[in-house]
């Protein structure tokens, strides 16, 4: 039986002068094994390149022809409305930020004066129980001093 053959990292396992193809005869067709994929990723790679050749003539002609003042002049004039038009953004935007806190102060204020009208009423309305129900609101007040001191107590002595 033939003995593995050792490979190492050292030993290269391809040929080292490989065989060039040929190159085609103008006018032959070649016939490769290319999937089909492979065949399409080649035309659609030529033809971007074709176009991309199109575009750079076209960008050549355009900078040599005596219509380069108008293309910069009509850049310009696009330059200037694009400015124009981000500023009048910017002051939309700036306006609509300052309306948004006028709106946000009125309602703080809103917000705060129905607070101060709800603490003035809760205060009329304890003053009003205690001058209406004075034993029930002492003993009330009684009865929660008992609870706070038992469950400081039991606090007290849970952590002793």
């Amino acid at each position: 039986m033939a003995e593995a053959l050792h490979k190492s990292s050292d030993i290269p396992n391809f040929d080292t002068y490989p065989a060039t193809p040929a190159l085609p005869a103008e006018g032959e067709t070649v016939t490769t094994n290319k999937s089909g994929l492979e065949q399409r990723a080649g035309q659609a790679g030529a033809t971007i390149g074709k176009a991309a050749a199109v575009v750079r003539s076209i960008g050549d002609r355009l900078r040599t022809s005596r219509g380069s003042g108008a293309i910069s002049e009509r850049v310009s004039e696009i330059a200037d409305q694009t400015k124009a038009r981000a500023q009048e953004i910017g002051e939309a935007a700036a306006s609509r930020a300052e309306e948004w806190r006028r709106v946000l102060r009125g309602r703080l204020e809103d917000l705060r004066r129905r607070a101060r009208h709800q603490l003035r009423e809760g205060n009329v309305r304890a003053r009003r129980a205690t001058r209406d129900y004075p034993v029930q609101v002492a003993l009330a007040a009684g009865a929660v001093g008992f609870l706070v001191g038992v469950l400081l107590r039991i606090r007290r002595a849970s952590r002793a």
